[in-house]
């Protein structure tokens, strides 16, 4: 599967869900009232493979229609050690033994599935999002660690 045959794909599995695209960044991104959720595919430089990085933005440290994604913090996966692997492999676009036809059923399976609804509203408030990043201990950016007052 070509690179852009696979991103329409995922585009359409993710947008089932509630997300909009944000146009040539593969970044979706589903608002919030305080904090928004967001989906980044990032391309990795060793093969033709996706990392998915799921996270969020604090709305109001938004600039630029999103063409910034310092301000993102990313989020610990919950899913299946199975589920996580399976998402790795429909990522793994090297790997030839997987049908276009299966990838993007996989694909929409796995969203329509619990895992990444599962996140749907995980945060609802910044505060909730101090206390994530503070108990977990999640790497994030100064902006971040600025505007939520964290040492």
């Amino acid at each position: 599967m070509d690179n852009r045959k696979f991103i329409a794909c995922f585009s359409k599995a993710v947008l089932q869900m509630g997300f909009k695209e944000v146009k040539r960044l593969n970044l979706w991104i589903r608002k919030g009232n305080e904090v928004s959720e967001t989906i980044f595919l990032q391309k990795s430089i060793y093969g033709n493979l996706y990392l998915f990085n799921y996270g969020g933005v604090i709305n109001n440290m938004i600039k630029d229609n999103m063409s910034h994604v310092q301000e993102h913090f990313y989020l610990l996966s919950e899913g299946s050690d199975e589920d996580n692997k399976i998402l790795f492999d429909f990522l793994h676009l090297e790997d030839n033994t997987i049908s276009d036809e299966k990838r993007i059923s996989g694909l929409m399976k796995l969203f329509s599935g619990p895992y990444v609804v599962s996140y749907k509203n995980h945060f609802t408030s910044e505060d909730e999002v101090r206390h994530y990043i503070i108990d977990k201990n999640i790497v994030v950016s100064r902006e971040v660690l600025d505007y939520l007052n964290i040492s």
